[in-house]
């Protein structure tokens, strides 16, 4: 939601320069969203980092996790 590009398979997402504060999705203009399907990449600016959203499962248990009963 900041000024880089965000880049979805071989779509390009306009960064939305949002300000500090509460954020609120139901104002966003249509050019600053998009749906991201499970697993596929989106690399935020040029060089930026890639973010994949996986399904999450059941967490794992530690089995030598302390547990009170």
């Amino acid at each position: 939601l900041g000024l880089n590009v965000g880049h979805l398979g071989g779509r390009e997402l306009a960064g939305a320069n949002q300000k500090q504060g509460p954020l609120r999705l139901e104002e966003l203009q249509a050019q600053h969203t998009e749906w991201l399907p499970l697993e596929e990449p989106l690399r935020i600016g040029e060089k930026g980092p890639v973010l994949r959203v996986r399904e999450a499962g059941e967490p794992e248990v530690d089995p030598d996790a302390t547990r009170l009963e």
